[in-house]
C-alpha cells in the first residue's frame, strides 16, 4: 500500500522512470545506520510512496525492467569484490554465477523486454554488450581498446542505446542501432561539425528532444529542438519554392547579383544554422565578383540573431552608419566604422 508518512533519513538517488509517463519515479535510497539499500516507487502528484525492493547490503543499484519490477542489483562488498544479485518472481534475491559477478554488470532492458543491456569487462576497458535475461547469449556492441564504455545516446522511453561514445579526447560515436533517433542524432553531427552532440532527454511524444551541445572550446549550451516543427517548416519551402534544383540554382541571389546595384550591407552570426555562413560569404564573393563591394560584418559566436549585447550594439552602430552614408549625412564618430574588409 502506497504510503503518506515521510521516508526514514538516507540518501535518495533516482533510479528511473516508468515506460510511460505518470507523475511517479523510482527512487533508492541507502541509510547509513541500517546497511540496506530499497527502492521505492514515489508519486510525486500525491507525494506517496511505496517499497518495491529492500536488500541487505548498503549501496546497492537497482536495475528495473519495462514493468517497473526490480530485477537486478549491483554493488560492492567491503573487499571491494562485485555483487551481481538478481530478483525472481517472487522479489526474493539470489547471487548470480561467479563467472558473470567479476565481468557483467547490466544497466537496462530492451524495449521488448527480452533482452539486457549491460557492461562487460575481460581484464581490460569496459565493453557495452546486449544478452538475454540470464546474462548468456552475449552479443558485442561497441569496444574500444584503451577507453572503458560509458557515454551512451539514448532513444525516448521506453529507451534503448543506440551509440557509444569511444577513446579519449575528440568524441568518436559507434552506431550499433537504427531508427529515427539515430538519424536525427547523425544529421545534427554532420550539420555541427567539431561539436559534441548528447541527446538529454524526449517531450512524452518524442517530437521535441532536449540536448547539449559543446566542444574543447565552447563550454556548451543546452538547446530544445522541435522535430515536428522542423519537417513542417522544410515541407513548407518546398512547396513554396520548389523541388527543381536547376531552377532553385538560376533564381538564388548569387546568381542575380549581377543586377543588384543599390549598396548592400551584408551582416550574418558565422554559427548561425538557420541561415548558415557559407551562402552570405558566397553572396559576398558574388556582389564582389560583379563590382558591388557591399560592407561586411560577420560575428563569430553568434547565430541566427545576435545574443551578446555588445555584438548587438556594434550591429546597430554599423547599421546606423551605412544608412546615414547612403541616405544622409554620417555621424563624424562613426563614419568610417563600417568599411568591408
Amino acid at each position: 500500500m502506497p504510503r503518506n508518512g515521510g521516508l526514514d533519513r538516507g540518501f535518495g538517488y533516482i533510479a528511473g522512470l516508468p515506460k510511460v509517463r505518470n507523475g511517479h519515479f523510482y527512487m533508492r535510497q541507502y541509510t547509513p545506520d541500517s546497511g540496506h539499500s530499497a527502492l521505492y516507487d514515489i508519486d510525486a502528484d500525491s507525494a506517496t510512496h511505496r517499497l518495491i525492493a529492500d536488500i541487505g547490503r548498503p549501496d546497492m543499484a537497482f536495475v528495473i525492467d519495462n514493468q517497473g519490477t526490480p530485477r537486478f542489483a549491483t554493488g560492492v562488498d567491503p573487499q571491494d569484490q562485485p555483487i551481481l544479485l538478481r530478483a525472481d518472481d517472487n522479489g526474493h534475491w539470489s547471487p548470480m554465477a561467479e563467472a558473470l559477478r567479476v565481468r557483467w554488470r547490466p544497466f537496462a532492458f530492451s524495449r521488448d523486454g527480452t533482452r539486457v543491456f549491460g557492461y562487460r569487462a575481460d581484464g581490460g576497458p569496459a565493453s557495452l554488450v546486449v544478452s538475454d535475461a540470464n546474462g548468456a547469449d552475449q552479443t558485442l556492441l561497441a569496444s574500444d581498446a584503451t577507453y572503458s564504455v560509458d557515454d551512451l545516446q539514448w532513444t525516448n522511453r521506453p529507451a534503448e542505446p543506440f551509440a557509444a561514445r569511444l577513446g579519449p579526447g575528440r568524441p568518436r560515436m559507434q552506431f550499433f542501432a537504427g531508427g529515427p533517433e539515430a538519424e536525427l542524432y547523425k544529421a545534427l553531427s554532420a550539420a555541427l561539425p567539431g561539436r559534441y552532440v548528447d541527446f538529454i532527454d524526449y517531450s512524452s511524444d518524442g517530437d521535441r528532444v532536449l540536448l547539449r551541445l559543446y566542444s574543447d572550446r565552447d563550454a556548451g549550451g543546452w538547446y530544445l529542438f522541435d522535430r515536428k516543427e522542423t519537417e513542417y517548416g522544410r515541407n513548407y519551402l518546398q512547396r513554396v519554392i520548389g523541388r527543381d534544383d536547376a531552377d532553385l540554382v538560376a533564381h538564388s541571389p548569387t546568381a542575380l547579383a549581377g543586377r543588384i546595384t543599390v549598396p548592400v550591407l551584408l551582416v550574418h552570426g558565422e554559427e548561425d544554422q538557420r541561415a548558415p555562413f557559407a551562402p552570405a560569404k558566397a553572396m559576398l564573393a558574388a556582389l564582389e565578383k560583379s563590382g558591388n563591394r557591399p560592407e561586411w560584418m560577420a560575428v563569430p559566436k553568434e547565430g541566427h540573431g545576435f545574443y551578446n549585447d555588445d555584438n548587438n550594439i556594434a550591429f546597430y552602430r554599423q547599421l546606423e552608419t551605412f544608412l546615414a552614408r547612403h541616405l544622409g549625412t554620417a555621424p563624424a564618430s562613426t563614419a568610417s566604422s563600417g568599411a568591408a574588409p
